[in-house]
């Protein structure tokens, strides 16, 4: 994992920006704390990791995968072939890792090149080869590759909805006849107009960096966007793509925020 050392210097490149944009933050996150980036629990911080927390961060990558394809056959495809598997998002790979082991091939997709880095370290670390990884989903379209299983989790909640359905449309268009995806979204935060307010409001950075201080965090760590995407938009847009067999399941309720799995398929006809 590299270094801290420069971290001052790296975020001199975001001390002009005053309006936050999630790719940028991301990439930030990719380069400076990884780990958090993807669990933003304290025990994943750089500073913190250990034996103990990097194995209870992958495990977790194990449990979800299980219980995700566990549920993609029961209500949506019993026959998903276990050919070739997409994770949208993948960060350092903690959710690759176990797709790798259950599929022939396994591409993983983010936009940060630091995230790609660790991830490809943390398959060569574990001896996994089936793996490859690229920046965007173009790259693969343009290479001719399609999947039988795609899936994301604890990505679109920092895109905005405006871009995230174009993203998730061209997921689709990447299944298999037959293929299954699989998204987690944020679809409904309980909170005051005045909160909801105040959350918008943290995209202007000044305000968000004040914010940091406060908090006694670094002033430039990146905001983490909170996107929530409307189900019904969300389920529309999947029936106009022909998406069969939707399914549609509560996935936590966290901090008064509201999650759901979405499923689907392409019709195999």
């Amino acid at each position: 994992m590299e270094k801290m050392s420069s971290r001052a210097a790296r975020h001199t490149n975001w001390k002009m920006q005053l309006f936050d944009d999630s790719d940028v933050s991301w990439r930030q996150y990719g380069q400076n704390d990884p780990y958090y980036g993807v669990f933003s629990a304290e025990r994943f911080r750089v500073k913190n990791l250990n034996e103990t927390s990097l194995k209870e961060f992958f495990e977790s990558g194990e449990g979800h995968i299980d219980d995700i394809l566990r549920t993609a056959s029961r209500h949506v495809n019993d026959r998903i072939a276990m050919d070739d598997a997409l994770d949208f998002g993948c960060g350092v790979g903690r959710l690759v890792l176990p797709l790798a082991k259950r599929f022939q091939s396994v591409a993983g997709v983010d936009i940060s090149s630091d995230y790609i880095a660790e991830a490809k370290r943390n398959c060569d670390r574990r001896g996994i080869a089936n793996v490859v990884f690229g920046e965007n989903l173009s790259s693969f379209r343009a290479a001719g590759r399609s999947f039988d299983f795609i899936h994301s989790c604890i990505v679109f909640n920092h895109i905005p909805w405006s871009r995230g359905r174009e993203i998730i449309s061209e997921m689709f268009r990447l299944l298999r006849p037959g293929g299954v995806m699989a998204i987690q979204v944020l679809h409904y935060q309980e909170m005051s107009r005045l909160h909801r307010l105040a959350r918008t409001a943290r995209k202007f950075l000044p305000l968000h960096w004040l914010i940091n201080l406060s908090r006694g965090r670094h002033i430039f760590e990146p905001l983490m966007q909170s996107n929530e995407y409307p189900l019904d938009e969300l389920v529309a847009l999947l029936h106009r793509q022909g998406a069969k067999g939707l399914y549609i399941r509560p996935d936590s309720n966290k901090n008064r925020e509201h999650w759901a799995v979405v499923f689907c398929m392409k019709d195999a006809a």
